[in-house]
Order: C-alpha cells, then structure tokens, then sequence
C-alpha cells in the first residue's frame, strides 16, 4: 500500500477510538495548552481530534480526514496537505498542534521539515509524539532524546517526556512537569 493510503486508512482506524477520548491524559495536556490561544491549526488532525482538543482549523494529508470530521460535526476550515510543506503564508497562524504524526513519516528528512514548518507557519506550537516503541504498525519511528535536544536548540523549544509522550513545543505556558515515577531529567525546559 502507498503511503496515503496507509495514513487514510490509519485515520479510519483511530477515529473511533478518538471518538471514545483518546488517551485522556494526552488529550487533557495538548487540550489545556491548545487553549490558551484563540486561533490553532491542528496539523495531522485525523477524524476527531480537532473535535476534542478544541482546534479552530484543520488539516491532513488523507481526505478520510475530512470525511470523519465532517460526519462527527466538524464545521470549522479544514486544509489537505503535508506537515512537510504547509500551505500556509509564515506565521499565519496564532499556535498549531502536531500530535501523534512525525512518528509516521517516511523519514527522518521529513520529521526534521516537519519542524520547520510548524515553525514558519505557527507563532506557537506543540509537537506530540511517543516516546517509547508503541504497537502501532505504522509507527516507523521513536524520537530519540538527541533529536529532542537538537529541535530545541534550533527553535528555542522547550520539551518534557510524560507518560508515553513527548511534547515538544515553542511558546505559550509550558505544558507541565513529568508524570510521576519518570526519573528526574526527564523535562528539559
């Protein structure tokens, strides 16, 4: 299967357990960060998430997106493209989420302008990610620590491993301290 159809049909996959919640804990952090801005692109969006988190703009590469969201009552501006080539001017938008998508790029190159982008087309952004191995077949990466530690270099971001989870992110209040029982260090702020 080509890789659009491989993220479609893992939009279709994941809808009805985003429908249900989603993790709580994930949706609760990048929720509670998303709202203190009042205009946020949600980048990857799938078929529900902008509906939880909140989001006033959507966007996705699969049209499945669209689809979903517009069944589940979605009535906001949603966009089809890539994290790695936003169809956006600079800066366009107050804050952008990106959750739970650069572990399913094809490669490393695109993680890496999937930042870039998020950077150029977002004043403020959070970027989600796992941060251990998951069971998820179209997972084809962890984001190490030292990528971690070279987005923040290059960006002037901020991150913190909690639960499952990276949150990577540039402005706006930071998004919290380790779930407890992660070892100290693992909140690099």
């Amino acid at each position: 299967m080509d890789y659009l159809g491989e993220q479609g049909d893992t939009v279709a996959r994941n809808e009805p357990y985003l429908r249900s919640g989603g993790n709580r804990e994930l949706m609760r952090t990048v929720g509670a960060w998303a709202s203190q801005f009042g205009e946020v692109l949600n980048v990857g969006c799938g078929g529900f998430m902008p509906l939880l988190v909140k989001t006033t703009h959507a966007l996705d590469i699969t049209p499945v997106a669209e689809r979903l969201l517009r069944k589940n009552g979605w009535t906001g501006p949603f966009t089809l493209g890539s994290v790695t080539e936003l169809p956006f001017h600079a800066g366009q938008f107050e804050a952008g989420i990106c959750c739970e998508v650069v572990e399913h790029l094809e490669t490393p190159l695109h993680v890496e302008q999937a930042f870039y982008e998020m950077d150029r087309v977002c004043r403020a952004w959070l970027v989600s990610t796992p941060c251990v191995k998951t069971g998820e077949p179209t997972h084809r990466r962890v984001i190490e620590d030292g990528f971690v530690d070279w987005v923040m270099r290059e960006f002037g971001a901020s991150s913190v491993k909690m639960g499952l989870w990276w949150y990577i992110w540039k402005g706006g209040a930071p998004v919290g301290r380790p779930a407890a029982g992660l070892p100290e260090g693992c909140w690099h702020g």
